[in-house]
């Protein structure tokens, strides 16, 4: 684990950019960047955070693959019976070893799960945990703590190719192919398909130095020497907006595969 870690500014600093608490648009940058009026680039911003096409911008948090060298993809089963199946849902959203979640179309289960963790004892004490968890926090029944899973355990120091928002390469294709597109009941037009490629590559994002100064203490130009000391760590990654489902464009589908 990094030195950097282990400072508490640096955790402040951290927690305020990955929780996107100090980050925003840049509507007058994206403006220049798209030769468009501010009002214009506004209005279209706004509709594409309302209608969930994006989520607002953030700071990947890239140390998490260090922390957490050990990916653990879970195959499991949903119990069908209603209230079961909701105290398990509230469980995945909320445990914090859970990265993302996804309901399954075929295959031998129904759901997988995207989980993070030290190594395989610490992932297997998590894994015994559970039962105890579901059944005292998540009211879970007895019969139903148990799930039948399937696990595929990868090294996340192996990861070949790191690009969540490559998707955007989808919906630039699919737009250019129909002549238009509506995604979550929006309707793109070329303004907003560039807008959209612009923020999931980081370009019209800015970071609110005033906010981070205040949390910390710290000067501006520390502040701004810290971040890019977080960055160069390979801790931080530069700041830009993700798909809601992280892997995934509204409207299409997550294909895993072994």
């Amino acid at each position: 684990m990094s030195d950097l870690l282990e400072d508490r500014n640096n955790l402040l600093l951290m927690e305020a950019l990955v929780s996107g608490e100090a980050v925003s648009v840049n509507i007058s940058e994206l403006s220049k960047i798209l030769g468009k009026h501010r009002n214009t680039v506004k209005n279209k911003v706004e509709a594409i955070f309302e209608h969930k096409i994006l989520n607002p911008p953030i700071y990947p948090f890239h140390g998490l693959y260090r922390v957490y060298p050990l990916l653990a993809v879970i195959n499991m089963n949903m119990p069908e019976e209603e209230k079961c199946a909701n105290g398990i849902v509230e469980w995945i959203k909320k445990d914090s070893k859970i990265f993302a979640a996804f309901r399954t179309r075929q295959g031998d289960y129904d759901t997988l799960l995207f989980t993070y963790h030290e190594n395989i004892t610490a992932y297997q004490l998590w894994m015994l945990s559970i039962p105890s968890v579901l059944r005292i926090k998540y009211g879970v029944c007895e019969n139903h703590v148990n799930f039948e899973s399937s696990t595929a355990y990868f090294s996340n120091q192996l990861i070949i190719k790191y690009n969540p928002s490559s998707g955007i390469r989808l919906i630039e294709r699919d737009f250019r192919e129909k002549g238009e597109l509506i995604l979550k009941g929006y309707s793109l037009d070329e303004v907003d398909v560039q807008i959209l490629r612009c923020l999931v590559r980081g370009r019209g994002i800015k970071t609110n130095t005033t906010l981070l100064c205040e949390k910390t203490k710290l000067h501006r130009k520390t502040v701004e020497k810290r971040i890019a000391a977080l960055q160069k760590e390979g801790l931080l990654g530069m700041a830009l907006c993700r798909f809601p489902k992280f892997f995934v464009p509204p409207n299409y589908l997550l294909t895993y595969s072994l």
